[in-house]
């Protein structure tokens, strides 16, 4: 199993309170849930009016395919025109499962 994880950085220039950051953040992460079968929350800088840092999680059992699923996402954010990407990280790692304690003792 593949997991992957992105980190987007978002400048909203055009918010003036936190209210205004709340109808941006909200509009980005309903319209990815309804895209793209991921998870997806605002992660950072919760208190900042001026940027928001959205978090987006997914599992595959396909590396690239993750990879590339992840920076489609980015480019979908980007087109949103809600928010201009600034930052965007991605990381995709394999989850192996790890046998209980308890077999070791066998």
């Amino acid at each position: 199993m593949q997991v992957g994880a992105m980190r987007l950085e978002l400048r909203l220039s055009g918010a003036r309170s936190l209210k205004d950051k709340r109808q941006v953040v909200q509009r980005v992460v309903g319209r990815v849930s309804a895209r793209f079968d991921v998870s997806i929350a605002e992660v950072e800088a919760l208190d900042d009016h001026r940027r928001a840092v959205i978090g987006v999680a997914v599992v595959s059992n396909d590396g690239p395919h993750l990879r590339a699923l992840l920076e489609g996402i980015a480019r979908f954010v980007e087109q949103l025109h809600v928010a201009q990407v600034v930052g965007q990280e991605i990381d995709v790692q394999p989850f192996e499962r790890q046998p209980p304690a308890w077999m070791d003792e066998l």
